[in-house]
């Protein structure tokens, strides 16, 4: 830790609880060493990135227009599939006339 340390009490659920404690546990057991729920905080704070809400604003709009065309878009690809099937079809008759 760097600098000076200082005290912060954080308010959470019993249930919030529950998950730091068993995510400290769980990476004691994957690091091989004791994992304190302070780490687990100071990690966390550190991996925080409020513009990273944005981001996650701007993916479910482009999730909802996805959403949105995805019918269509699938409509014109098998439309434009059978056109080609069709041009094939069409051109595998002239060479067998031939």
């Amino acid at each position: 830790m760097a600098g000076t340390a200082e005290r912060v009490v954080t308010l959470m659920s019993r249930e919030e609880k529950s998950e730091l404690d068993r995510k400290a546990k769980r990476a004691s057991r994957q690091w091989g060493r004791k994992v304190s729920t302070a780490e687990i905080v100071r990690e966390a704070v550190k991996a925080f990135d409020p513009e990273s809400r944005d981001d996650e604003i701007e993916l479910k709009a482009l999730l909802a227009a996805f959403d949105a065309t995805h019918p269509q878009t699938i409509d014109a690809l098998d439309r434009a599939e059978k056109a080609l099937d069709d041009a094939l079809a069409y051109f595998e008759g002239k060479a067998a006339a031939r």
